[in-house]
């Protein structure tokens, strides 16, 4: 009988299983490749064979839990060292996840099923639990090309009585290009942006509500609109990024952080894809955000709005200040691996310029909360006719069919 006197922890100890197991460990590694690290030959009394298997079994077993329980360590030390302690970052202010089923069924049919007990929430009409309605990131999405010189006809725009701030009511323009530029309001004002294929934002559609509880607007789909409340570029790049946001489910809500509503907190939540555990997610600061979906992490990405006599400041920081004193290309490669597949990865690879830049760009109202235009207006159309459209005099707007 072959007993083991040390079983080595490594990346595969399955593969360490003797021989003599490989009748009751079936599909447990390559037994014939074993080789046990420090292994004795000597004579024992006979013990049934199904025993001595399973106890061999167990001590493989106990070799992979301290495996699993030192890579967790390990894993918890490196990134407090990487990332800094990430159980504060977003405990407080985060938006409430809203109903998002809007296909709804009769309201016949949801209390049928609520009375038979199939809702998880009775009180709730549209329960995706008791309902065949499909919800909201389930629908079709499609970009439709409208014209620039009614933009206001295809947009849903915040109006004036509206339950929507009065900061954010309107159509606005993030002009990420600084195509308004110099602000006569404000002629030192410092622009710093990569410009996106993003155009125009309001926060009128069906889908987005005011949480009194929370001070934010929510949520704001940056990948399509019942009516629409997002454009982009008519070209090869709005398309691309549309399509990105559509795969990612990526939305933003807006959350106010003072009683005079002049500066915004933005929480970008993204669809939950897989490859992380709860842990570790917890680790890297990530939260839930509604059944599927994560806010991403504030230290990784910091999105702010500052109210301005001529608009809103976003604000953009990369990284936390701690991260970038001691972020290196070895840390930078670990996150990236760490992380799941977004648009977050594509900043880390650029991350040794992006650490010590902070962001800014304005957004301006092209139309206000009663349909009137704004002095910027004639800017958006001038700016739009040159992004070269697939037809021209148009612009995107992202839509749920």
């Amino acid at each position: 009988v072959e007993v083991i006197l040390v079983i080595p922890c490594s990346e595969y100890p399955m593969q360490m299983l003797p021989a003599s197991c490989t009748s009751c460990c079936e599909g447990f590694g390559d037994a014939e490749k074993a080789r046990p690290y420090t292994s004795l030959k000597e004579t024992e009394p006979a013990e049934d064979k199904s025993r001595s298997c399973l106890k061999k079994c167990l001590r493989i077993c106990l070799c992979m839990g301290c495996c699993v329980g030192v890579t967790a360590v390990v894993l918890y030390f490196v990134a407090m060292a990487v990332i800094g302690d990430t159980s504060s970052l977003y405990e407080v202010g985060a938006p409430l996840p809203t109903e998002t089923c809007i296909d709804q069924d009769s309201s016949l049919l949801c209390s049928v099923k609520s009375y038979l007990g199939e809702c998880s929430n009775p009180e709730t009409p549209c329960k995706l639990a008791c309902s065949l309605c499909k919800p909201y990131d389930a629908g079709v999405f499609y970009p439709k090309a409208v014209p620039l010189d009614d933009i206001e006809e295809h947009m849903a725009f915040a109006k004036d009585g509206s339950s929507i701030p009065e900061g954010l009511h309107g159509i606005w323009w993030m002009d990420q290009g600084g195509f308004t530029l110099p602000l006569l309001d404000d002629p030192s004002y410092k622009f710093d942006f990569n410009m996106t294929a993003e155009t125009l934002i309001s926060f009128g559609d069906q889908e987005t509500v005011f949480q009194q509880d929370t001070n934010c607007v929510t949520p704001v789909p940056f990948y399509s609109g019942k009516k629409g409340h997002l454009a982009f570029m008519n070209n090869k790049f709005g398309l691309l990024q549309w399509s990105n946001f559509v795969e990612t489910r990526m939305a933003i809500h807006f959350c106010f952080t003072n009683d005079s509503q002049t500066e915004i907190h933005l929480w970008q939540s993204v669809k939950d894809v897989g490859g992380m555990t709860g842990a570790t997610k917890k680790l890297l600061g990530y939260s839930d955000a509604g059944p599927g979906y994560l806010y991403t992490p504030k230290w990784l990405i910091h999105m702010t709005m500052i109210k301005k006599p001529w608009g809103w400041d976003r604000v953009t920081t990369a990284m936390t200040e701690n991260i970038r004193k001691i972020m290196s290309k070895d840390n930078i490669e670990w996150l990236k691996q760490t992380l799941p597949e977004t648009d977050l990865n594509i900043m880390l690879e650029d991350a040794q310029t992006t650490l010590n830049r902070e962001y800014h760009y304005p957004v301006v109202q092209i139309v206000d909360g009663n349909g009137t235009r704004t002095k910027f207006f004639a800017a958006y159309k001038k700016y739009l006719k040159k992004t070269k459209p697939l037809t021209p005099g148009t612009q995107l707007v992202a839509m749920r069919a």
